[in-house]
């Protein structure tokens, strides 16, 4: 009886743990999935932004970049089964976290590679790691960062430079505006990131990520045609191909993962898409 009550009861411990193991394997799969879709793309991006705001005017092409994918991914969450509705408060939150990472940070690192070569403002745009850490050590709540993690993060950016270096010394009267702005857009990226993280969104990431995306784009679009910027734009083939495959690969696909990530990895972790994305 004892024997039979035993099988019974290691059964159901069985069956109990399969799932939770397979659900384990599973976050440990998308894991490194949205880990590879943020290094590959975005390692990329920083070519298709310099080639583009050749043709393009930067408030532009970051509004049609962010609004195009915006109105993709909305869609797209909705066919998945997913509500698009918000509250009042959640929208103004993600209109918020939307001017943070798209309009200063995207949006001044575009700005800027009209001043400087790309293999610089990827440099630049690494201090974002060490301003996610410093702003998660300081706030109330955060991750303290340990002395071990603060040296990994210090050599990690010092390793990106020698990486760039031969790049680097290329460089010759690098205006200090695109410096500047690519500075304050890594620390608007941070501030942006980590509101994300703390907003308490009961959102899923997709649908997140699509009204971020449909109100920062729309906002830099009304900039851009409030300014006259837009009279400017060049619409040529190079140009238009550079936008699509921002809006593709940068926002529908890395973008999302990146969202994903901010709620599902340490901030740590996360950030160190700056110190890869040089390489790619």
């Amino acid at each position: 009886m004892r024997s039979a009550e035993g099988r019974v009861v290691a059964g159901v411990v069985r069956e109990r743990a399969e799932p939770q193991g397979t659900a384990a394997l599973g976050r440990r799969v998308l894991l490194l999935l949205a880990f590879g879709a943020v290094y590959l793309f975005w390692g990329s991006t920083y070519l298709a932004i310099r080639v583009g705001v050749q043709t393009i005017p930067p408030a532009l092409m970051v509004g049609v970049r962010f609004l195009a994918a915006g109105l993709v991914l909305l869609p797209v969450a909705r066919a998945l089964g997913q509500p698009l509705a918000v509250s009042p408060r959640d929208l103004r939150a993600l209109f918020l976290i939307g001017l943070l990472l798209l309009v200063g940070g995207n949006g001044g690192v575009v700005w800027a590679e009209q001043y400087v070569p790309s293999g610089l403002a990827a440099l630049l745009v690494a201090t974002v790691p060490l301003w996610m850490a410093s702003l998660e050590t300081f706030l109330p709540g955060g991750s303290r960062l340990t002395a071990a993690a603060a040296g990994g993060l210090i050599v990690g950016f010092f390793g990106v430079g020698v990486l760039l270096w031969p790049k680097l010394q290329a460089v010759q009267g690098a205006d200090i505006r695109g410096e500047a702005a690519l500075l304050f857009a890594a620390l608007s990226w941070a501030v942006g990131s980590i509101w994300s993280r703390r907003a308490g969104l009961a959102i899923p990431p997709l649908v997140a990520t699509g009204w971020q995306m449909l109100l920062g784009g729309a906002f830099m679009t009304a900039v851009s045609l409030a300014t006259g910027e837009a009279t400017r734009a060049r619409w040529t083939g190079t140009g238009v191909a550079a936008v699509g495959y921002l809006i593709l690969f940068g926002s529908c696909l890395g973008l999302s993962a990146y969202t994903w990530l901010l709620r599902n990895a340490p901030v740590a972790s996360v950030s160190t898409y700056a110190y890869v994305n040089p390489v790619i």
